[in-house]
């Protein structure tokens, strides 16, 4: 794929249940790095973000001949909480065992100067990534077929953008087992919720991964992404 992929992610009952910020951050942060633990999404954190840290390190050693696998990972947020996306941030890392970089190469929170209106709950956009990549020196062609975007909300408007582009699969929404009713939206599913299952299906990213990662003898290096060839029958 022409100039790699572009994984963004949501925070909140995306990567981690969120559900306890305002207890933790009322306690000081005392139990921060042990409320992280156990409320991080350790299937996305395995199944994709680890594979997706590893193929960009690759692609950043690639010479310039050569495509890139994964060209940036992308942190779009709604939450503003500063030091709490630091704290997940630094305990993915390093639960990824790769301190010496960052696992995103850009956060956007809700207050970004980027963001559109309204300012108290901007809308998720195709067009911030494009914002994104192009504060960050990255190149923008294709990028609807490049950019997968995973969220447990099933409404922002970057889900239509990806659809209307032709890459409707591109919208990966984080499924957990269970439903919640919201006055004008009817029966939602909650995301991510710590300690149940991530029933997500993430088939359509690691069958891109799978593909972006080409030739690479990884079966080591990269074994999610290997175990996933395996089972789909690649």
């Amino acid at each position: 794929m022409q100039d790699g992929l572009v994984l963004v992610f949501d925070l909140d009952q995306a990567l981690i249940d969120s559900r306890g910020l305002i207890r933790e951050k009322n306690n000081g942060w005392k139990d921060i790095e042990s409320y992280i633990q156990k409320s991080l999404n350790m299937r996305i954190v395995e199944e994709v973000l680890r594979p997706a840290v590893t193929l960009r390190r690759i692609s950043q050693e690639l010479e310039l001949s050569q495509k890139p696998r994964v060209a940036a990972i992308i942190l779009l947020t709604n939450n503003m909480v500063e030091f709490y996306i630091d704290c997940v941030e630094y305990y993915i890392a390093r639960h990824l065992g790769i301190l010496s970089e960052s696992v995103f190469d850009y956060v956007m929170k809700r207050d970004n100067s980027m963001r559109g209106f309204p300012s108290f709950n901007p809308p998720k956009r195709l067009e911030d990534v494009e914002n994104i990549l192009k504060k960050i020196n990255k190149p923008t062609v294709n990028l609807a077929e490049r950019t997968f975007m995973f969220d447990d909300c099933d409404r922002h408007k970057i889900k239509y953008d990806l659809a209307n582009a032709g890459y409707p699969d591109h919208y990966i929404q984080i499924i957990g087992p269970e439903d919640m009713c919201l006055p004008y939206y009817g029966i939602v599913n909650e995301g991510f919720i710590a300690g149940k299952p991530d029933l997500t299906d993430y088939t359509a990213v690691l069958k891109a991964m799978i593909a972006a990662s080409g030739t690479i003898e990884a079966g080591e290096t990269i074994p999610s992404i290997c175990s996933m060839n395996e089972i789909m029958g690649f």
